[in-house]
């Protein structure tokens, strides 16, 4: 009974260094989709020249940003709603929800929503730059923090895991 015990604890413990792990990895894997969305948002209003219902609907057709819900549900909110602002807000607040993105990575997300469809190309062109320019040190950022802490995590529940086996038996 003991060893099934100690062998439980050393399996939650490395599930919960892992799972911790993954987060660090899911936040630094969506923070370089979101440099991609960026990338292509610039693109489509520099060379195809779209409104931003249309804009949105082709970049919720785009498979590498699938895991960015808040792309597909922006555009599907702007077929009923052109009120793009409201509908960006809405489309973040419950992307929030899936807690990949930090709330600071939100709320450079969330400075689209000011100047997307609301001003000239070049004004929106360097919107997006900026919030780009921020999301790129967000990046560094989770990237250090990934290498740093999810070996960390990853280790320290394996050993508290290890250790509270060996109390237990």
């Amino acid at each position: 009974m003991k060893l099934i015990l100690a062998l439980t604890a050393i399996v939650m413990f490395s599930v919960w260094g892992f799972i911790k792990s993954k987060k660090l990895s899911d936040r630094v894997k969506a923070l370089q989709t979101v440099r991609i969305f960026l990338e292509k948002l610039k693109a489509y209003l520099r060379f195809e020249r779209l409104t931003t219902p249309q804009i949105f609907s082709k970049l919720s057709d785009a498979k590498e940003l699938s895991e960015l819900s808040f792309i597909s549900e922006c555009a599907k909110k702007l077929e009923q709603n052109p009120n793009f602002p409201k509908v960006w807000g809405e489309a973040l607040d419950n992307y929030k929800k899936e807690e990949v993105l930090s709330d600071e990575d939100i709320r450079e997300l969330y400075l689209l929503g000011g100047f997307v469809g609301s001003t000239d190309i070049e004004g929106q062109l360097n919107g997006i730059k900026l919030v780009d320019e921020q999301v790129l040190l967000k990046l560094n950022d989770a990237d250090e923090n990934y290498n740093v802490k999810g070996k960390l995590y990853r280790s320290l529940g394996v050993a508290l895991g290890l250790a509270l086996g060996v109390i237990i038996i």
